[in-house]
């Protein structure tokens, strides 16, 4: 075993994840111009966890939606899941009119609803990742509609 110089010493990972080495390495970009990492830390309270989202995400510009359009979005993903993986029973899958009834949303509400879905499956699709191929779907109409929108068409029942 090789003898360490005088002065020799280690950081081990943990350190370098402590909370006192994340606060000092995040106030100092913050006060180098990149804003929000103060806000970070007070709700993400695990050091380590902030450095891998930043190890994850560097050099990116992340946008931040407005409330409305998160909520929207939140709204679409539960009307989305509803659709793609609940039953009344056993061998029913739930409706649009019972998702509707249960959600407690007007047709013009489920229609945004529809486009926001529309708009994500088209650009899963246009990513290399058809959620096709790796979600389930109870319903066929569905798996229709996806199928449609990825071709470029506007889904219609009049078209099934």
């Amino acid at each position: 075993m090789q003898k360490k110089p005088r002065g020799y010493f280690e950081v081990t990972d943990d350190e370098y994840s402590s909370s006192e080495f994340v606060f000092i390495a995040l106030s100092m970009l913050e006060s180098r111009g990149y804003p929000g990492f103060f806000e970070l830390m007070s709700v993400v309270e695990d050091p380590a966890l902030i450095m891998k989202i930043i190890r994850l995400f560097y050099g990116m510009t992340i946008k931040i939606p407005p409330i409305k359009e998160f909520k929207e979005c939140l709204q679409a993903a539960e009307y989305t899941y509803l659709d793609m993986h609940k039953h009344i029973n056993t061998n029913l899958p739930a409706k649009s009119k019972d998702i509707c009834q249960f959600m407690n949303i007007t047709p013009e509400e489920e229609q945004h609803l529809l486009d926001i879905f529309d708009d994500w499956a088209k650009f899963m699709h246009d990513q290399g990742a058809d959620v096709r191929n790796y979600m389930h779907m109870n319903r066929n109409n569905t798996k229709k509609r996806i199928d449609m929108v990825c071709k470029g068409k506007k889904w219609t029942q009049k078209n099934y």
